[in-house]
């Protein structure tokens, strides 16, 4: 006589206890002292950036107030607090941009720019209409970054659309754009009626914010520019 087969299943053989849970694997990632020590100081600098911003457009805005010179507070703001939070929201380590998904990070870029170049636009026209067009580097660097701004703001849609290459135009032109309208801002300050109001030591604060904020975010977006090629 055979015996039968044992027809019993591997969950029977082994019952799960009743009220056992179903928990989730949790792995822990160890990154890099280099690249967190890294990570940090991207963090330490882009938060004094938006201090020094803060200090740099805030003098402006009361400066404006004072003088009664909306072109001041406009450009100010519209280069150097919307159009620098603009490319600021893209850094990995920026603060208030972290939790905000990639998309919204770009809508939140690309509504950065708009508010920034309809400042400049206004700001310009103001200034224009009334005194003309400046021949000293103050004026010329104006003109030029806000003519960078334009083409970098009409190249931006595309570089969303189009892939890597339109994205490397659109840093490409960035770059110098803000280059110069901290050339513009720089040499702002050294016009004859900010100087008097403020007086030479602030003028001098004022000079060295704008450098290092500058040269923070320029070289972040070059960094992440090499990268992509």
């Amino acid at each position: 006589m055979t015996e039968k087969p044992d027809q019993t299943n591997d969950s029977n053989r082994n019952p799960k206890p009743k009220g056992a849970k179903i928990q989730t694997l949790r792995i822990l990632i160890i990154e890099p002292s280099n690249r967190y020590c890294r990570n940090v100081w991207c963090a330490i600098f882009n938060g004094l950036s938006h201090v020094l911003i803060g200090a740099v457009v805030m003098t402006a805005l009361f400066y404006s107030l004072v003088k009664n010179d909306l072109h001041a507070s406009l450009c100010a703001f519209g280069f150097h607090f919307f159009a620098a939070e603009a490319i600021l929201s893209l850094n990995y380590a920026n603060g208030w941009s972290t939790p905000l998904r990639l998309r919204h990070r770009r809508f939140a870029h690309v509504f950065l720019q708009i508010c920034g170049l309809t400042c400049v636009f206004i700001g310009t026209v103001v200034i224009v209409t009334s005194k003309g067009v400046s021949g000293r580097v103050h004026g010329v660097a104006s003109l030029a970054a806000t003519l960078l701004a334009c083409f970098t703001f009409l190249v931006g849609p595309w570089a969303l659309l189009k892939g890597r290459y339109l994205k490397l135009l659109h840093t490409t032109f960035g770059i110098p754009t803000f280059i110069m309208s901290s050339i513009s801002l720089c040499s702002g300050l050294y016009e004859s009626d900010f100087m008097n109001w403020s007086g030479s030591a602030v003028v001098f604060i004022l000079t060295g914010f704008i450098i290092f904020y500058t040269s923070f975010i320029v070289a972040s977006s070059f960094i992440k520019c090499m990268m992509r090629i």
